[in-house]
């Protein structure tokens, strides 16, 4: 019964799915022209974005840096491990940041390429 309705599904799918039409080049080109210029939009509102949380960060580690050495007898009043330890943990925080940031920042680039290729093509 079960093999009966899957048969049946596939039939009516094949019913309902609308025949190909041909596409011309020049409709083809224009489809990935308009397809490109959406993308690149979106990658550059990504890139913005990117940088402007890169220089956001880069503004928060050098404010943090520079009241460190005015917070430098509150620092000296914690033990040294936990110290060391907080240190540790806000660099390898950093570091995650700046990896995805990196990351993001590749796939917009090797995105960018791929839509040239695209087009050339």
């Amino acid at each position: 019964m079960l093999a009966h309705e899957r048969s049946s599904l596939a039939i009516s799918t094949q019913d309902s799915m609308p025949s190909q039409v041909p596409v011309s080049e020049d409709q083809l080109n224009q489809f990935l022209a308009a397809l490109m210029d959406r993308l690149q939009e979106r990658l550059s509102v990504q890139v913005t974005q990117t940088l402007n949380q890169l220089e956001s960060d880069h503004a928060e580690a050098v404010a943090k840096l520079s009241s460190a050495s005015s917070d430098s007898e509150v620092l000296q009043l914690r033990p040294r491990g936990q110290l060391e330890d907080s240190r540790l943990a806000e660099v390898r925080e950093l570091q995650s940041r700046s990896d995805q940031l990196l990351v993001n920042i590749e796939s917009i680039y090797v995105a960018g390429h791929v839509l040239d290729a695209a087009t050339q093509n």
